[in-house]
Order: C-alpha cells, then sequence, then structure tokens
C-alpha cells in the first residue's frame, strides 16, 4: 500500500511537471526562448543569416512560427515563409546532431534564385555548413518533406527572370554534414507568369524535379502544362557555366503550343542566357 501511495504521488508529480513545462512553453517568455533556440542552433548550421520575426505556439516538439527568413551572403533574402508549422527533435536542437523537421507546412512566401559569391546560385551558399573559420559546427540538415502553398519563385539566373507563382509543392530538403543541400520537388502546381506567351500564363501540373547546387545541372524540372485549355510538356534545366544559361523545352500538341514557342522564341532572341527548344519530352500530356 505504501509502495502504490508512493507510485501515485510520483505519476501526480511527473503530471504536474509536463503540465508546468507546457504551460511555460505557451507563454509569450516560452515562446520568446524558442525563437531563440530555434534562431541560435539552426542560424549556427548555416552559414547565411536565419531570422524569424516571431514564435506563435510552442510545444514539446511543434511550432508555429512567423516571418521565418533565410538571406545570402549578400545579406539579401532568398527564401522567405509567412507561415510555418512543423514538428522537430529538441534534443539535437539544444545539444548538436542532425537538425530534424518534419511536417513541415509553409503558408506564403518566396523563394529567390540569384547568382552567388562563389557559387551559381546564392541559396546553395546560404544553407551550406559554415566553414572552419566561421567557429561553427557543420551540421546536418534534414528537413524531410515539406508542403507548400502560395511561394513565389522567382529564378533571377537568367535574363529575363523566370517567375512562377506556386499553388501547392511538396519539397524535401537535406544536407550532409558538411555537404551541399539536396532539394527535391514533387506535385507541385504552379503557373509561369514571366516570361509569359500570347499573353498568358503557361500553368505547370504535377511538375517534378531536383535542384542540385554546385553540379552541372542546377535545375532539372519537368512538367505537364497548360496554356488556356491547351496542353503540352514542359522542362526547364539549368547548367552551370560558364556560360550558364537555362533551357526551356517545350512538347505541344496543337497550333497555339506553336505559337508559344514562337512568342517564346521572341523573349529569348534578346537574352543570352535563355535558349527555347523543342523536342518529345516523356510523360502524359495534363487534362487542361
Amino acid at each position: 500500500m505504501i509502495v502504490l501511495r508512493g507510485l501515485g504521488w510520483l505519476v501526480a508529480a511527473i503530471g504536474i511537471a509536463l503540465a508546468s513545462g507546457w504551460f511555460h512553453l505557451s507563454t509569450p517568455m516560452g515562446c520568446a526562448a524558442a525563437k531563440a533556440i530555434i534562431e541560435g542552433p539552426l542560424s549556427d548550421s548555416l552559414r547565411g543569416q536565419l531570422r524569424v520575426e516571431s514564435v506563435e505556439a510552442f510545444g514539446f516538439g511543434h511550432a508555429i512560427v512567423t516571418g521565418f527568413e533565410v538571406r545570402d551572403l549578400d545579406d539579401i533574402a532568398v527564401l522567405s515563409i509567412d507561415r510555418g508549422e512543423l514538428n522537430f527533435e529538441a534534443l539535437p536542437l539544444l545539444f548538436g546532431g542532425t537538425v530534424t523537421f518534419r511536417d513541415v507546412v509553409a503558408e506564403g512566401g518566396r523563394v529567390l534564385l540569384r547568382p552567388g559569391q562563389e557559387r551559381t546560385v546564392s541559396i546553395s551558399e546560404a544553407f551550406a555548413s559554415p566553414g572552419p573559420d566561421d567557429g561553427s559546427p557543420s551540421r546536418a540538415l534534414d528537413l524531410g518533406w515539406m508542403v507548400a502553398h502560395d511561394i513565389v519563385l522567382r529564378v533571377a539566373l537568367t535574363n529575363p527572370a523566370l517567375v512562377f507563382s506556386v499553388d501547392a509543392a511538396s519539397v524535401q530538403l537535406v544536407r550532409e554534414e558538411g555537404g551541399e543541400i539536396e532539394l527535391d520537388l514533387a506535385n507541385v502546381d504552379a503557373a509561369m507568369r514571366e516570361p509569359s506567351a500570347l499573353g498568358a500564363s503557361i500553368r505547370a501540373v504535377g511538375a517534378s524535379g531536383r535542384v542540385r547546387p554546385h553540379t552541372d545541372t542546377l535545375l532539372d524540372i519537368d512538367s505537364g502544362a497548360c496554356l488556356g485549355s491547351h496542353p503540352l510538356r514542359v522542362q526547364v534545366v539549368f547548367q552551370e557555366g560558364p556560360p550558364s544559361e537555362a533551357t526551356l523545352t517545350l512538347d505541344y500538341r496543337d497550333g497555339v503550343g506553336f505559337l508559344a514557342s514562337v512568342a517564346l522564341r521572341l523573349v529569348a532572341r534578346f537574352s543570352g542566357t535563355l535558349e527555347i527548344d523543342e523536342a518529345e519530352l516523356s510523360g502524359e500530356s495534363p487534362d487542361c
């Protein structure tokens, strides 16, 4: 009986401690502490700068953040998320090891691919591991598969820039310790706003691809697409130079696709970094 009573007090004490911890984590003081935890260890694992405007909610292994931003070596924002919800592993954040996020949902934001100081694209520098001169340990990143909505992607590696409005996308970001980031894309629904063809945007349907900074093929995306009600397939490939060049390949089935190809070729004539090509691409054309 005494033993049972002692176990009962122990369970009650643990319950009170957990409830107290949860309460304090949910207070403004707890959210401020969480902001420092996220900005500190995670920022230390990047060569660029990481900022978080605020932490709206923080519990055991779960957080909601607003104003998440990563800036490159030129202090220009290359990744901005208006609001993000995520699960995380607390111990690696506090004591070292792989920084692991799971079930990340990003709502609203911007991604900028622009030339870097040392690499073709600056976002790879921002997410690179700190060097020995930075005084911070190299840590692996594993952000798992993330779901993003309402993101503007600007590929400012070409002239003119390629601008996409991303309605929805699944994104996986991984970086081995001391390595380069690897980004995989799936189920991307987006509209290519710039450059436009025939005054209309090309809408990507179910696009997939990969981003491998500091490799021969930096960006490779393949997608079904719709130009109004006319189906086609599109592939965007950016080759690391010199010279660096983006190729937009169209596979169309009717005269409207041909006119779109002609219109884009006229745009590309004023660019030394954008090429329009026509070829048969694998995959099925979408129902538009």
